[in-house]
């Protein structure tokens, strides 16, 4: 099975071809304001560096939130606009789950993205990689009502804001990129392709409204 995933939910951008689960190439990029620039050009050049053809594609997959709604937006357009013209199924994952997998810590995981605001958002995963709970958005001093028995590891954006209100002994910061990267999530895809909607792409996780909201009419 041919896959191509991607995600742009954060400060990165980042897309990896897999033949089943052996990676076949990969790239990442940094930079949110160049998303909607970079994101189909890196994709583009991503499969010619591996001599694919968008006509030997058999599934995309590609975080579907929580994350920047431009970057969501924009992750998702070009989602549906692949599959739509070759009829493709796409997987939809977990921004703090794609997290999670790129992560080698060998305990429980705390997957933390910075929400602004003085939010996090957060959720928390067994040493098997399990999701113990579904993704919420907390404070750094409501974090210790979803922290997994320690050892645990935080990982994200979120770790520094957190770190100061979990003094338990056994929580430690992961050494790991603060955002996914598709070279290391993509592996998900080719055991959860039952998952895959055909030429939708998956709704959008927000969990919370956006900052900037339009005006009411006078």
């Amino acid at each position: 099975m041919r896959i191509l995933a991607f995600d742009c939910a954060l400060e990165a951008r980042s897309a990896a071809l897999f033949e089943d689960e052996r990676l076949v190439a990969g790239a990442l990029e940094q930079g949110a304001r160049q998303h909607a620039e970079r994101l189909v050009a890196m994709l583009a050049e991503l499969m010619a560096e591996a001599g694919w053809s968008w006509a030997g594609l058999d599934l995309l997959c590609l975080t579907r939130g929580p994350g920047s709604f431009t970057g969501l937006r924009i992750g998702l357009a070009a989602a549906r606009g692949l599959a739509l013209a070759r009829d493709l199924p796409i997987l939809g994952l977990g921004t703090l789950e794609a997290l999670a997998a790129g992560a080698e810590a060998g305990s429980a995981l705390l997957t933390l993205v910075d929400a602004g605001r003085g939010q996090l958002y957060a959720q928390a995963f067994s040493a098997s990689g399990a999701a113990l709970g579904g993704p919420v958005t907390l404070t750094p001093e409501h974090l210790t009502s979803i922290l997994p028995p320690p050892p645990v590891g935080l990982i994200g954006s979120g770790t520094a804001l957190a770190l100061p209100h979990l003094t338990a002994s056994g929580v430690y910061a992961v050494a790991a990129p603060p955002w996914p990267e598709a070279a290391r999530f993509g592996r998900l895809a080719f055991r959860r392709a039952p998952e895959a909607r055909l030429g939708a792409p998956p709704e959008p996780l927000y969990l919370r409204p956006p900052g900037a909201q339009p005006k009411a009419p006078k």
